[in-house]
């Protein structure tokens, strides 16, 4: 049988280790926390540089379509003088051959990029529903706009940015907000 053996006096050491553990894991807990805002905007603010340079991309795809077949995508089949609009994958086929690369379908938030086509005019536009994945534009823009909030929409407009985040970024109301 095994002999256990109890050693005399206490030893305070793994006390102190204990203690000093709670206290290193107590201060990197605030300095996250402290930090935390900074970190969550800098993703968002990436997610939507990530987007407006992904539009641009989209924008030269349906550019190089309109060259090579004379309307922009889905034209032909509607002459509608009302925007309609249908998730960007709809059309894939045809702007990746034009383009001759992939282009993205998803945007950083998950969302379908939207193609929007006005055939009445031969105009198009591409939006991005930003991080709370909702239409917030009423309107398609023709000229740049620049938002200040999180939730905008970034649009491009027949080939051009025409609106898109500039400046420090807020959150408007990001009740959907999804990271």
């Amino acid at each position: 049988m095994a002999e256990v053996v109890v050693a005399s006096g206490s030893s305070s050491k793994p006390k102190v280790t204990i203690v000093v553990a709670v206290i290193l894991a107590c201060v990197v807990l605030f300095c996250l926390l402290a930090q935390g805002p900074c970190l969550i905007s800098a993703i968002r603010r990436g997610r939507q540089k990530r987007a407006t340079t992904e539009v641009v991309s989209i924008s030269a795809a349906i550019e190089a379509y309109k060259r090579q077949n004379g309307h922009c995508p889905g034209s032909a089949k509607s002459q509608e003088p009302v925007w309609q609009f249908a998730p960007l994958g709809h059309f894939s086929r045809d702007l990746t051959a034009s383009a001759g690369k992939e282009i993205p379908l998803l945007d950083p938030w998950g969302n379908a990029y939207l193609y929007g086509c006005k055939a009445s005019d031969d105009c198009y536009c591409i939006v991005c529903l930003g991080n709370n994945g909702k239409m917030e534009s009423k309107e398609i823009p023709t000229q740049f706009k620049g938002t200040h909030c999180f939730e905008s929409d970034i649009i491009a407009y027949n080939g051009q940015l025409v609106q898109a985040s500039e400046g420090k970024q807020v959150s408007c109301g990001d009740a959907g907000y999804r990271e």
